[in-house]
């Protein structure tokens, strides 16, 4: 029988308020909670935080139009047995990992007033677009290196 995880997370906003949540993922590869905890813990931001919208988890309701921390807080994992949820499908484990992954290499860094340059190898760089997130403002950057040519986000 497939064994189910329960992902448990919370928002902790800037009073120290705090709101629970959990997201159910199928184990079809019957991982254990050592090697679960070990594989989310080694994605997550300093093994503790993540942003809940790139790794396909919806932010509660209060906190999407809110001007507050924009990362939740990985709490605990559990396993289930299966046969507590029926015939619901439930997400594969293995892709909640992968978008952890890949969360992990979206890089962002607060502008100056000085000429941007890459962050890689110092070179100015050249916005190429400009977009608004909430109240943010974020910028689009190409490092002007013929070598580098890294792409990156103010």
């Amino acid at each position: 029988m497939c064994e189910v995880i329960l992902f448990n997370y919370l928002h902790r906003d800037s009073g120290n308020w705090k709101k629970f949540g959990c997201k159910r993922f199928s184990n079809p590869d019957q991982l254990t909670l050592a090697e679960v905890e070990k594989m989310i813990r080694e994605n997550l931001i300093d093994k503790e935080y993540f942003y809940p919208n790139q790794v396909g988890i919806k932010k509660f309701k209060f906190h999407r139009n809110l001007d507050d921390y924009s990362w939740y807080e990985f709490e605990s994992v559990e396993i289930l047995e299966s046969k507590d949820f029926g015939k619901k499908t439930l997400e594969l484990f293995s892709n909640f990992i992968l978008l952890l992954e890949r969360m992990m290499f979206i890089d962002a860094y607060l502008i100056s007033d000085q000429p941007t340059t890459c962050p890689l190898c110092g070179a100015r760089a050249k916005i190429k677009n400009e977009f608004q997130i909430s109240l943010e403002i974020m910028q689009y950057y190409i490092c002007l290196s013929k070598e580098c040519k890294y792409r990156f986000i103010i």
